[in-house]
């Protein structure tokens, strides 16, 4: 898992969001900034993922919880989860405007686009065993 969209030009908003309210926010500055990939034990101890088990046991682990989750009572799983919207909501929109401002400034400058065409560039290079 990785915040990479600086690496790509794209400045981090929603994503740092986000991380900061799973992982806090001095992780999610080094994740954002940094862009580093982190390993599936790392998300795990970091709180990103619940569980971590086999690539053969991914659909019966995934099973099992929807069992779990489809088993409580409804109302109280209803009102739950409209809380949790409530408490995390104000945040979110304050976010979505942020990032609609923070990114159109971004790609008004063209670096985004720049990144990308490097990278492409670049991509094409390596599968046609060529050099940039």
């Amino acid at each position: 898992m990785s915040q990479p969209e600086v690496a790509a030009g794209i400045p981090s908003v929603v994503g740092m969001w986000i991380m900061k309210e799973v992982i806090g926010l001095a992780r999610a500055i080094e994740m954002s900034l940094t862009c580093r990939f982190l390993t599936a034990a790392e998300c795990l101890d970091w709180g990103l993922i619940d569980y971590l088990v086999p690539q053969d046991q991914v659909m019966d682990k995934a099973l099992e919880i929807a069992r779990g989750l489809a088993s409580k009572p409804a109302l109280a799983m209803r009102l739950s989860k409209q809380r949790m919207r409530a408490l995390t909501q104000p945040g979110y929109d304050a976010t979505i405007e942020a990032a609609v401002r923070i990114q159109s400034e971004a790609f008004a400058t063209g670096e985004p686009g720049r990144v990308a065409a490097t990278f492409l560039a670049e991509r094409a290079a390596l599968k046609s065993g060529g050099k940039t």
